[in-house]
């Protein structure tokens, strides 16, 4: 495709969703979303180089085409690609800025999350050594099913950023987005930042690195976006007093979530991914070495989406 074409093609003048610098000086009118500030900060932790990665809800690819310019093994892009009102695709999008790009990002689409597992063993991968599962969550209507079906995608040993939108309440709480009261789009559940780390745990995902941005107060409720990277580990994570989540020890689990993950699947004897931490403050659960999501939080800043512009698109130079 030559810059000519690339500068007059008409899916330039359609919605995007994100930034991508095509051409020199040539940005597509995505309007830079500021959950990519936590995204992205979670992920110059990890050292990607020669890793097999996939980014969930890839949208326009800025995720996707990041990991491949940072030496990903594979770069794995997945977004369902449902929006029957529009009559151009996020495909259509995608594929056109890979093409302009001169990307080799691998590209799933048209299919629920559910399937890629299967589709990713067609291209000869499975499980994935690192997962970007950023802004999808609180789309879905069984937010718990998802974070199941992601698990499933990354490795024993691997690392999978979880970015959401969240309420920065210490409650045991799933709060219904009533009326849009959050958001006013196809967006069904907020967790609390206490539920979304006990769902992670309780599917082997050890936390160990987090951030946020402060968005607005609803009900009397912090809405925040919030980033977690965590580690993919053999087992539940509990801490000392919970002995409900032992129970997976006895098996009592497993029916009600054996067509979402399969623990067998995602064993691997390979090395860890590499993770350099943000240097944030991590606070624990008392008398464990468990990461405490809601008291890491409040007990450091958050992000500011306008001091990191940058961090909302992806130019040709970033890497």
């Amino acid at each position: 495709m030559t810059p000519t074409e690339i500068a007059e093609h008409p899916l330039l003048s359609t919605n995007w969703y994100h930034k991508l610098e095509l051409l020199p000086g040539l940005v597509t009118n995505g309007p830079g979303f500021d959950n990519l500030v936590v995204t992205r900060a979670m992920l110059n932790g990890i050292d990607v180089a020669g890793q097999n990665c996939l980014d969930i809800g890839a949208m326009d690819g800025l995720v996707a085409y990041l990991l491949e310019r940072r030496g990903a093994g594979r770069s794995v892009a997945y977004d369902r690609n449902s929006r029957p009102l529009n009559p151009i695709s996020n495909g259509d999008r995608f594929r056109f800025a890979r093409e302009a790009l001169g990307s080799n990002v691998e590209f799933l689409w048209d299919m629920p999350l559910k399937h890629v597992w299967a589709a990713s063993a067609e291209i000869g991968l499975r499980t994935y050594d690192v997962v970007v599962f950023a802004g999808v969550l609180y789309h879905m209507f069984d937010p718990l099913a998802g974070l199941a079906v992601a698990r499933n995608l990354v490795r024993d040993g691997g690392l999978i950023v979880v970015e959401t939108g969240a309420t920065l309440d210490a409650s045991a709480s799933m709060h219904a987005n009533v009326g849009g009261r959050f958001y006013p789009a196809d967006d069904y559940w907020l967790p609390s930042v206490r539920t979304l780390e006990y769902w992670m745990r309780f599917l082997h995902l050890e936390p160990i690195d987090a951030t946020f941005l402060h968005h607005r107060v609803v009900d009397g409720l912090p809405v925040i976006r919030v980033a977690v990277t965590c580690r993919a580990v053999e087992s539940f994570r509990a801490t000392p007093d919970d002995d409900w989540m032992r129970r997976q020890n006895l098996g009592a689990f497993v029916p009600d979530f054996q067509e979402c993950l399969n623990w067998d699947e995602v064993k691997s004897d390979k090395p860890p991914v590499p993770y350099q931490h943000s240097g944030r403050h991590i606070a624990r659960h008392p008398g464990s070495d468990v990461l405490d999501l809601f008291s890491t939080l409040t007990s450091s800043p958050a992000m500011l989406a306008a001091e990191h512009p940058e961090l909302m698109q992806l130019l040709l130079a970033d890497r």
